[in-house]
């Protein structure tokens, strides 16, 4: 996953609906075993407009 890359939420959280659209500003190795990385994302529009938060990569698919 690259930095600057366009995402769509697959999956609802408190305060960030189903379907929210945001941009990977960086990634971190969750479980170096595993491969499980989780990314900050960071937020544009609704409620959670500019908002940064950290999203496992299973939870959103990338916009093309």
């Amino acid at each position: 996953m690259k930095i600057g890359t366009l995402i769509k939420t697959t999956r609802a959280r408190i305060n960030l609906p189903k379907g929210s659209i945001g941009l990977v500003t960086s990634s971190h190795v969750r479980d170096y075993g595993s491969g499980v990385y989780l990314h900050e994302v960071k937020f544009i529009g609704g409620r959670r407009n500019g908002t940064t938060l950290r999203v496992f990569e299973r939870d959103f698919e990338v916009i093309k």
